[in-house]
């Protein structure tokens, strides 16, 4: 069934199609080619012509349209005017989720509010949310997948970039400001390798001395991070009030699962603390930033300093390479697995997880005492 078009009214850059079936009603259809259907009326005793979207084609199908328009039409001649709705950004939406969302479920809502600012919102900013369609969500990642490409990156980053899109449009749809994602059914578009990396003897051995181009503070870190095998978040961000002997408390205001951790500081561990004791002037950070003494805050990135790590000795890994080649180690020691994962202070699940409430410290303390004896053995040359 086809609509007998009255005639095509172009206002502005935005053209609208009349029908002659149904009185009122007309698709307006923007530059960028959405389809909009809508219906005029009047209420008595007003001259002025109002307008009220019935939804966009062909999601809202001919039929349909005229069906609403009717209605829309009988009801206002009755002087009952039909609610209108405001039509939603995905701009408007973006911020509503970092707000309501981001900020309030996830460690890393800066990141997510980044990705949406500077990769997504001149792309759709604009754009109403409930236009945006699976076609949209894949020209957008095949184009930062080109860009990724140019630079000679892998596009990792893009996967990303669609992690932060795809969350924003289920919690969208879950609100019902949407009925369904556009991202159903899209895959991430860059291939990535599992991770599995763990340094070799000689690898670790080498990234440890290079720590010596680093500045202190950060040599320091990232050697802590080698011992303890802790997140990169956690150890930067460590004051001086968590450590109580030779034991380190983070709260679980700061670790990933919101659960109270402790570990164990080896001798090894201790004499990197010592260090940092002497060499920095008074701060409540164990790793306070040089760039911002004045603000009293901790080491944030280090990446320029890995980066020079990595060009001097040529060993490609990432800061969680090392935790990942510190867990091996141990595992390597006869350590427990279970053991390992809460000294990593990884989530538990199920019933033994509820009950189970052992602390583990004596069993933390031997499996760390025995990564930093072989650590200092790797770090000695001996087999």
């Amino acid at each position: 069934m086809s609509i007998a078009w009255l005639q095509a009214v172009t206002v502005g850059v935005t053209t609208v199609y009349h029908d002659t079936h149904t009185r009122g009603l007309g698709l307006r259809v923007s530059p960028r080619g959405t389809k909009t259907w809508q219906v005029l009326y009047r209420l008595p005793g007003d001259r002025t012509k109002r307008r009220k979207d019935l939804g966009h084609f062909p999601g809202v199908s001919l039929k349909k349209a005229r069906l609403e328009a009717a209605r829309v039409i009988v009801e206002s001649s009755e002087g009952k005017p039909p609610e209108v709705s405001d039509p939603i950004l995905f701009a408007k939406i973006a911020e509503d989720y970092v707000q309501l969302y981001a900020k309030v479920h996830k460690r890393s809502w800066e990141e997510d509010d980044r990705i949406l600012r500077m990769d997504v919102l001149p792309v759709w900013g604009t754009r109403l949310i409930e236009d945006i369609r699976k076609r949209d969500v894949i020209a957008l990642l095949d184009s930062l997948m080109a860009e990724s490409k140019a630079k000679g990156a892998k596009g990792v980053q893009v996967n990303r970039i669609f992690a932060v899109i795809r969350k924003l449009f289920r919690w969208a749809a879950s609100r019902a400001i949407i009925e369904g994602s556009p991202c159903y059914g899209v895959t991430p578009p860059a291939r990535e390798n599992q991770k599995d990396r763990v340094l070799t003897d000689t690898e670790i051995r080498a990234v440890w001395t290079a720590c010596d181009s680093a500045p202190l503070n950060v040599a320091n870190a990232i050697r802590l991070l080698i011992v303890t095998a802790q997140r990169k978040g956690e150890v930067l961000g460590m004051p001086w009030s968590e450590i109580d002997g030779d034991w380190w408390t983070i709260p679980g205001a700061r670790t990933k699962n919101r659960l109270t951790h402790r570990v164990y500081l080896s001798p090894l561990a201790q004499g990197i603390l010592e260090r940092c004791k002497r060499a920095d002037k008074p701060s409540q950070w164990v790793f306070p930033s040089r760039m911002k003494l004045t603000k009293n805050e901790p080491i944030s990135d280090p990446s320029a300093s890995v980066k020079e790590i990595r060009r001097i000795t040529g060993v490609d890994f990432t800061i969680h390479d090392l935790r990942r080649t510190a867990a091996s180690h141990m595992a390597g020691l006869g350590t427990p697995r279970l053991v390992i994962s809460k000294i990593l202070n990884h989530v538990e699940t199920g019933v033994t997880a509820v009950y189970e409430r052992h602390s583990y410290d004596r069993e933390k303390r031997e499996a760390l005492e025995a990564w930093a004896l072989r650590l200092t053995e790797i770090l000695n040359h001996k087999k």
